[in-house]
């Protein structure tokens, strides 16, 4: 187990789990959601974690819609008295457990009941970035109740009830669906947190982040789009990003893993299976190392992917940037040409953290 994840569960899992057995869902799987804040890495300057004190991506992108917390306890009970009735008997479900959260049926059909609890537009970036949370903590959360037994430490739980901790588990599926506020269509996107600037091309609509999620990047329409395009589960011609911290441990810390994550999600998003090949030539990001694919699908539907890595690292692991980036255009075969253009633009004009990684 990582240092990281060590002081991660020494302040969350306690008031999560406590939390957790009243409402019956397996304590892992909200644990997870801390992939949004880095699992609360204080090392991560700019993190909304590190501004407010919320771990779980509850917070919207400006200082008037941030989810604020003294300490690790009051942020999860802020958590479940937001989210909690909706997970209820989630138990170690995970695929309940993602369509509760995003107040869909068993089928990944909106209700329409509540809000989302994360709605990015157009890919299912946020769902896979969940998902591999959620497998960090399972493979992390027996580890750290091992250890806690053998101390006799276990913040004053009984053997018996660490051995039943021990028997949780869950399968992660889910969809998310695409929506923003209305809103006139500004022409500059900035994310401070991820570290990202970009002028939005003549050609795009730039959809407004909900003002009450964690913003992970941007949707940009192409083709005429408007602010009710970004609210549809329909797809659309469009240029796409998804950031988030570089902390799962997994096959995305580096470029091949994390361009396989953004080909997989685009594939199951379109029920597909297969290769990625290559994107086409000239798509690069000024001053860092990419890696592109092709995702087609069989209603003529293509999605390039374009993956990267910038931010600089933390001490604790200076061999691995801060931040993983997923570009992404959707277009068809007849517009191929024209979105490739506003694509190639808006990879050369978007302003990223350098990747200094210091080299062994």
């Amino acid at each position: 187990m990582s240092a990281r994840d060590k002081n991660f569960l020494d302040l969350y899992y306690k008031p999560v789990s406590q939390n957790a057995e009243k409402y019956n869902v397996d304590p892992a799987l909200v644990l997870g959601l801390g992939a949004e804040s880095g699992f609360a890495n204080p090392k991560i300057k700019n993190s909304t974690h590190n501004r407010t004190g919320d771990a779980f991506g509850q917070t919207g992108g400006s200082t008037k819609n941030m989810t604020t917390a003294k300490n690790p306890t009051e942020n999860a009970n802020q958590w479940f008295n937001s989210w909690g009735s909706r997970v209820k008997d989630a138990g170690t479900n995970g695929e309940l457990f993602i369509h509760d959260l995003e107040d869909e049926d068993a089928a990944g059909q909106r209700l329409n009941h509540h809000g989302q609890y994360n709605s990015y537009k157009g890919s299912s970036d946020w769902r896979d970035m969940a998902r591999r949370g959620i497998r960090l903590m399972l493979k992390e959360v027996p580890i750290y109740i091992k250890h806690c037994i053998n101390k006799g430490a276990l913040m004053g739980r009984t053997k018996g009830d660490a051995m039943i901790c021990l028997a949780w588990a869950a399968v992660l599926l889910g969809a998310i669906a695409m929506h923003a506020q209305a809103a006139s269509p500004p022409k500059f996107y900035r994310n401070n947190e991820f570290g990202v600037r970009v002028p939005v091309p003549k050609e795009g609509f730039l959809c407004a982040s909900p003002k009450d999620e964690h913003d992970h990047g941007f949707a940009i329409l192409l083709g005429g789009g408007r602010s009710e395009d970004c609210r549809g589960d329909g797809r659309h011609r469009s240029v796409v990003l998804f950031a988030f911290y570089n902390v799962l441990e997994d096959d995305t810390e580096h470029l091949p893993g994390l361009l396989k994550m953004g080909c997989e999600g685009r594939q199951s998003g379109r029920g597909i299976s297969g290769g990625c090949p290559s994107g086409p030539a000239g798509l690069e990001i000024p001053g860092l190392a990419i890696a592109t694919g092709t995702v087609k699908s069989p209603d003529g539907w293509i999605d390039l992917v374009v993956v990267t890595q910038a931010g600089e690292p933390t001490a604790d692991e200076p061999n691995k940037p801060l931040v993983n980036y997923i570009f992404s255009l959707c277009t068809r075969p007849e517009h191929l040409d024209e979105d490739l253009k506003v694509f190639r633009i808006i990879l050369q004009t978007v302003k990223l953290p350098s990747a200094r990684v210091k080299r062994r």
